[in-house]
């Protein structure tokens, strides 16, 4: 079981983005098979641009978003955290917020608030940090289903917390 989203920890970029989003729409939609796929595109598209740091090609596409009825919350999470990558940290962590009530309990949830501490972290904001860390780990307990898996479910956090006390400590002496 990897309740942890993938972070890159490559220390020879300082510079680089600890957020990579997959290349696969992580939720079943319960749309039409046209909106799926269109969906699907903007999604790949929103993860292309997110990971190659292209922030303000993102916004150009939230017009785009209007024509939705609904969409998954793993794209609110995307755009929140664009609009914190540039800056605009109350509307992006608004993004964030509705993204982590809308995603489901579990998993999902535990991989929004990774982000989220993520954003955290290269803001140099450690309370916020060590606050997402342990809501992480209270949802963790509630997903695991052994000691076993608990044991390991404590490497990842442990891994977790590392990377972004590293994360941390490179912010503020970039201060």
């Amino acid at each position: 079981m990897n309740l942890f989203l993938k972070l890159d920890n490559n220390e020879s970029n300082k510079e680089s983005n600890l957020i990579l989003f997959s290349d696969f729409l992580p939720e079943v939609l319960s749309f039409t098979t046209s909106e799926n796929e269109r969906i699907q595109d903007l999604y790949l598209q929103l993860c292309s641009l997110f990971n190659h740091h292209s922030y303000n090609e993102i916004l150009f596409l939230l017009p785009q978003l209007s024509s939705f009825s609904m969409l998954p919350a793993i794209i609110n999470l995307i755009i929140g955290a664009t609009m914190i990558k540039l800056g605009r940290l109350d509307s992006g962590f608004r993004e964030l917020a509705v993204a982590i009530i809308m995603s489901s309990r579990g998993e999902q949830r535990i991989s929004f608030l990774i982000v989220a501490a993520t954003l955290h972290a290269e803001l140099n904001d450690k309370e916020r940090v060590q606050g997402y860390l342990g809501e992480i780990l209270d949802l963790s307990r509630q997903v695991v289903q052994s000691s076993e898996e608990f044991d390991i479910v404590k490497e990842n956090l442990e891994e977790l917390e590392n990377t972004l006390l590293i994360k941390l400590e490179n912010v503020k002496d970039k201060e």
